[in-house]
């Protein structure tokens, strides 16, 4: 399955990420808005479910060109396939576009809060104490899969 970044936000992408209107804007891509957004929108376990249709798609995960980023939005489109146990890869795939649109909305009201972009509190919100929970509850605790150490 070709999976397509696209987005139901495509204004927060028009001020957040280089355009020719905005030089100055924070983010040279769009997938590098994209892979935040869905990490820190699978962090919040907040989906974006009240959109009307996707905007025009942007790039396909295939050729996005920075490995970092590739990687990261194949890390949240596996955790989501673990945590809710969907095998249809297009509805793991819509919930990771739902994700990232809502972690977008997150980090744009940050934006807006804050005049500036703080990634340092925006990793800070992402609450570990619930975070390791979560993971915990959707692939199991690592101290009790074979062939992986303890932490101490």
């Amino acid at each position: 399955m070709v999976r397509t970044l696209k987005t139901a936000r495509q204004d927060v992408y028009k001020r957040l990420v280089e355009n020719d209107e905005n030089d100055d804007a924070i983010f040279k891509y769009n997938y590098e808005l994209f892979s935040l957004g869905a990490i820190f929108g699978f962090f919040h376990g907040d989906r974006k479910t009240d959109y009307e249709g996707w905007s025009q798609d942007f790039v396909n995960t295939a050729d996005i060109s920075n490995d970092e980023h590739r990687q990261t939005i194949d890390l949240v489109y596996q955790l989501v396939k673990i945590e809710t146990g969907e095998v249809e890869e297009t509805a793991v795939w819509t919930a990771v576009l739902e994700y990232a649109d809502r972690g977008v909305e997150l980090i744009d009201e940050s934006v807006t809060t804050q005049e500036d972009f703080d990634l340092v509190g925006i990793v800070q919100g992402a609450q570990p104490e619930e975070w390791e929970t979560r993971l915990i509850n959707s692939v199991g605790d690592p101290n009790e899969l074979e062939g992986v150490r303890s932490r101490s």
